[in-house]
């Protein structure tokens, strides 16, 4: 089941990037979508400053010419999206437990209002600057507000970004919720919902080469301050990234090969 799970976030996350696409005019067919989503996620994981990013960038600039600032500002837009969405799935999850259990997490529902906020950042149109003396730089801020706008003015795919997230979210306590049943621990799956949340929303930045640790260590935390242990938590979510990890790497070369045969057919379907 948990490698089921696994797949599945891999799979609805190619989704996700495929309607992100959209908002760019890139028409990507979904497998194209998962061997790229699954190569830059590999890079993630064994390299520093999230090159996956990179990698995006480089293959839809070859394949559908898409140029590189309106790659970052997709992605820009993606990840206030994506707070928002994980903001009001842990806010709704504190404020249930303490209506209904009197029970709650005042430091998740901070975490959680902060995230929210983040959406009103969204709507922020480009700024008037002159800048006719600096024609490449003028051109970079046209392509880069262009793609930004694009979730204001899509609003039908921008809803459908924000669908494929929550169910991301959902998956991802999904999974969590499996690893900790593999070891005979049951926590209901609330909390490992929320934790997966959280670790989601505060893990954006990689500090380490995807986050090795860091993640396994705040999850580890959060389960024992709901009367876990810190060494079931930290179990659980080793067990999770061991199943990712060997999920990925299987895949990984298969991935490779179809976006480098791909890429030297040098097509443009956008």
């Amino acid at each position: 089941m948990l490698i089921l799970a696994v797949a599945t976030f891999n799979i609805i996350n190619a989704i996700r990037f495929k309607f992100l696409y959209l908002l760019a005019g890139v028409r990507m067919e979904f497998l194209e979508s998962f061997h790229l989503n699954i190569v830059a996620t590999v890079m993630n994981y064994i390299m520093y400053a999230s090159p996956g990013l990179l990698v995006r960038a480089i293959y839809l600039k070859r394949r559908q010419n898409l140029d590189y600032s309106k790659l970052v500002a997709l992605m820009i837009g993606s990840l206030l999206l994506s707070t928002f969405v994980g903001g009001i799935v842990l806010a709704t999850i504190c404020i249930s437990q303490k209506i209904f259990y009197n029970r709650g997490d005042l430091f998740f529902l901070i975490i959680s209002f902060v995230a929210i906020a983040h959406v009103f950042i969204l709507p922020i149109k480009a700024p008037v600057i002159n800048l006719e003396r600096f024609p490449k730089i003028k051109d970079l801020k046209e392509k880069f507000f262009e793609a930004y706008e694009s979730f204001s003015a899509n609003g039908r795919t921008t809803f459908q970004i924000g669908v494929m997230q929550f169910i991301l979210y959902l998956i991802s306590g999904m999974s969590l919720y499996l690893s900790f049943l593999a070891l005979g621990i049951d926590m209901g799956f609330l909390w490992p919902f929320a934790f997966g949340v959280f670790v989601s929303l505060v893990s954006v930045v990689y500090i380490l080469p995807g986050n090795l640790g860091l993640q396994e260590a705040l999850i580890g935390y959060f389960t024992h301050n709901f009367g876990g242990g810190f060494e079931a938590g930290l179990s659980a979510a080793i067990l999770l990234r061991l199943v990712s990890l060997a999920f990925l790497f299987a895949v990984a070369p298969l991935s490779w090969i179809s976006l480098l045969k791909r890429g030297y057919k040098g097509e443009n379907i956008g």
